[in-house]
């Protein structure tokens, strides 16, 4: 999606969602991390559940979240 950038005339690209399928569960996501490494499906649905809980809480607050 381009949107024209006021002050500098500019156009700018935004990303936009576009779904495919049905949405994956944190379930089918902690059991595919598991299989991937030495971490419990339960540890990776914890971590996941707060993890969610703190993007959140950062996103609130106005900042961004990046994945390094």
């Amino acid at each position: 999606m381009l949107q024209e950038n006021e002050d500098e005339s500019e156009w700018q690209e935004y990303p936009k969602s576009v779904f495919v399928g049905s949405a994956i569960t944190t379930e089918q996501v902690a059991k595919r991390v598991a299989a991937e490494s030495t971490v419990s499906p339960a540890d990776v649905r914890a971590a996941l559940t707060a993890l969610g809980g703190v993007m959140g809480d950062y996103m609130a607050q106005g900042r961004s979240v990046k994945s390094v």
